[in-house]
């Protein structure tokens, strides 16, 4: 019950544009985990509820779940997890446009992947973590920057192209709004 609330949906509620509904199966989850005791569900239920809510603005909030979470993984050496929850915690800081700890956070991100031992899961990780360093870049004006990360994750997702797809398309639009940006026309217009 505990993976149907927060992986498969929470998760299609979310991806639906349901963030009402995916904050309130992650919530469910949460007390579930809670009163089971189980350090991991409930450490994945802060980290899921945090993120959710981001999207509902509720910037704080999201911060102290993941703060609960990324402690909880970190006594579980789950370092998967712990990119994940501190990818998660620059993009709040992202939202509150405080690009030098987002920024730091990211790095902090892709040092934590480097201890995934599976190999097609740490390359994706390394995509997203990529498009994620070529977004910040870009809303600060970097865009040669973000033209270079935004490439990194293309290059990342073209080592596994069974499980490409979620972030190929923000790479490839990374990249076409920084040709843009950079006055490269025809470079924007092939991706």
């Amino acid at each position: 019950l505990l993976s149907i609330c927060l992986e498969e949906v929470s998760r299609l509620y979310y991806y639906d544009g349901n963030i009402t509904q995916a904050c309130a199966k992650a919530r469910e989850g949460l007390e579930l985990a809670d009163n089971l005791g189980s350090g991991f569900w409930s450490a994945l239920a802060h980290q899921r509820y945090g993120k959710l809510c981001f999207m509902n603005n509720a910037l704080q909030e999201g911060m102290e779940h993941l703060a609960i979470s990324g402690e909880m993984f970190k006594r579980m050496a789950e370092d998967e997890y712990i990119s994940h929850n501190v990818r998660y915690l620059s993009e709040g800081f992202m939202l509150q446009k405080n690009y030098v700890k987002a920024n730091e956070l990211l790095r902090q991100s892709l040092l934590a992947i480097e201890k995934i031992h599976n190999k097609m899961r740490k390359t994706i990780y390394e995509s997203v973590i990529y498009s994620h360093i070529g977004v910040l870049e870009y809303v600060q004006g970097n865009y040669k920057e973000a033209r270079s990360y935004f490439t990194k994750g293309l290059i990342s997702d073209k080592k596994y192209p069974l499980v490409r797809g979620t972030y190929t398309w923000l790479n490839k639009l990374g990249l076409a709004l920084s040709f843009k940006k950079l006055g490269f026309e025809e470079e924007a217009k092939q991706f």
